[in-house]
């Protein structure tokens, strides 16, 4: 049997149909899930959010993650704020919203509050701090790479 135009169009139709088929497979395999859920209202309250950040940059010492024997620490500057902070803290990881963590901002003695790494995947993570202290509001974002032991 000989192969002339009539085969080639045969291929190139079966080619294209196959080449259809896998696109549509790997786009429902596909985790296409939103950032936020909410987008809408973090959209409107961008203004607020801006504010948050000024007031975390105009304290006089900055909030840092600080890591001592294996273990990581978030520092507030509890000395310079007069107040007990309040808030919470988003273990937020980029590749998917089904491993974000949510806690509540409980400080030690220290201004410190122990970020739980034991249940972390590894890679990269982005820790989102919104909380409050003397009826202002801060936000503070800091990212990290999470190594398992």
């Amino acid at each position: 049997m000989k192969f002339h135009w009539g085969h080639g169009i045969a291929l190139f139709y079966c080619i294209f149909a196959g080449g259809m088929f896998f696109a549509l497979f790997k786009s429902f395999s596909f985790d296409n899930s939103l950032v936020v859920d909410n987008y809408y209202e973090e959209d409107i309250n961008y203004q607020q959010m801006r504010n948050r950040k000024a007031n975390s940059r105009s304290l006089p010492q900055a909030v840092f993650i600080e890591k001592m024997e294996g273990k990581r620490y978030l520092v507030l500057p509890i000395d310079d704020l007069h107040g007990e902070p309040q808030g919470k803290v988003q273990l937020y990881r980029p590749e998917s919203q089904k491993y974000d963590q949510f806690y509540e901002l409980v400080l030690d003695r220290q201004g410190k509050f122990h970020i739980p790494t034991q249940n972390l995947l590894t890679g990269r993570w982005k820790l989102k701090l919104k909380w409050s202290c003397n009826k202002i509001d801060y936000y503070d974002e800091f990212d990290f790479y999470h190594t398992a032991k």
